[in-house]
């Protein structure tokens, strides 16, 4: 079997664990978006022609295949028949970015420009499954001091983490110590439950795919450039007190402290 990164639980039989609840079916995707569009002209043009939606994210511009840019685009509705109606609304439908006018200078005015939409039922990425190395239990315990360090750095940079007027906070450090998280790892202990519930942390909270060494901009752009959640074989069991030491002099050999010969 394989554990989904972060799930320390079973999901409910009614959801795939390699396409988390909306953002598959609940969700539009539209393709070669015009780099002069703006955000705000595409949300308008998008309720306007397929009714309200709960949220747009717009990916940075990117090569196409005629060597100019473009930009791709995720609409999420309420639930699956909305984004289903909003394809067969959204699918060709013209797009008119109003012209600028002239400019004080005495500058031409610019002419307006159009595209039409290709608008798609969204086809997340499949998750990746790491290689079975990256649960060997040392590998493991450094990549969990790593990446609780990273979410640390990061929740302090965005006010998440606890300070003097918060005991608590809001970051990473608290939801480990909720009740609810203690439980859960008590109920399903493994040794990947806190790097994995790190990894999905710092992918969903901060838009960082650790694995991948990548910080995306927004959640477009994380959709756009790093594939799924991550997925990893059964974990391995916990390092033995014989690996650590292995680990150690091998270490303090690589370093020059050791090896004899």
């Amino acid at each position: 079997g394989r554990d989904q990164e972060g799930a320390v639980e079973p999901l409910p039989d009614d959801q795939d664990a390699k396409n988390p609840p909306g953002h598959n079916t609940r969700t539009v995707f539209i393709r070669r978006v015009a780099t002069y569009c703006r955000k705000e002209v595409l949300a308008a043009a998008v309720a306007q022609a397929a009714g309200p939606f709960e949220r747009l994210l717009l990916s940075d511009a990117g090569r196409n295949r005629a060597k100019g840019y473009e930009r791709a685009a995720y609409v999420v509705y309420p639930d699956e028949a909305a984004a289903k109606a909003a394809v067969k609304e959204l699918h060709g439908k013209q797009v008119v970015v109003e012209a600028a006018a002239a400019g004080a200078d005495g500058g031409a005015a610019k002419k307006a420009r159009h595209f039409k939409l290709q608008a798609y039922r969204h086809a997340p990425k499949r998750g990746l499954t790491v290689p079975r190395v990256f649960s060997h239990p040392l590998r493991v315990e450094r990549d969990e001091r790593q990446a609780l360090a990273l979410a640390a750095a990061l929740d302090r940079e965005k006010g998440l983490a606890a300070g003097d007027d918060d005991e608590e906070g809001e970051g990473l450090a608290a939801l480990l110590g909720s009740i609810e998280v203690v439980q859960l790892l008590a109920q399903r202990p493994s040794p990947t439950a806190k790097l994995d519930l790190a990894l999905a942390y710092l992918r969903r909270v901060h838009f960082y795919a650790y694995y991948a060494g990548l910080a995306c901009r927004d959640e477009g752009d994380l959709f756009g450039r790093a594939a799924g959640p991550v997925a990893r074989e059964e974990p391995w069991r916990a390092a033995t007190p014989e690996e650590h030491e292995q680990a150690a002099a091998l270490a303090a050999q690589a370093r020059g402290g050791g090896g004899g010969g």
